[in-house]
């Protein structure tokens, strides 16, 4: 979106410029710091898909991708080299929301515990 609207409405002084540093941060951000951060597998792709647009190749996205994700997701779907990137992406899911933390209820101690104990120190 950024580069277009350069494109569209360019600025009056120095036009390329600002376009090749446009595309550069945006390259940059596809390379180097775009994070999964608490999104699913799947929403990540996405957003790594609309960065890189048309011209980076699906084999390119999903070695950027696959990189980024959990070493434990990483090491299942690196069996999936022949798998379209959309059924990796399924599978990574699902492979993460196996593996998600699970929410934990622990008892507190009742007054008949407190009791108990005092009793026994």
């Amino acid at each position: 979106m950024e580069v277009r609207d350069i494109v569209m409405n360019p600025p009056a002084s120095e036009p390329y410029k600002t376009l090749t540093k446009a595309l550069e941060l945006k390259t940059r951000r596809l390379l180097e710091k775009e994070e999964m951060g608490d999104s699913k597998p799947s929403q990540f792709l996405r957003r790594l898909r609309a960065l890189a647009g048309a011209a980076v190749l699906d084999d390119l996205l999903r070695t950027l991708w696959s990189g980024r994700l959990p070493q434990s997701v990483q090491a299942i779907i690196a069996s999936q080299k022949d798998s379209k990137l959309d059924d990796v992406e399924e599978l990574a899911d699902a492979v993460m929301a196996s593996i998600a933390p699970k929410a934990s209820v622990f008892e507190t101690s009742s007054r008949a515990d407190e009791d108990r104990y005092r009793m026994l120190v």
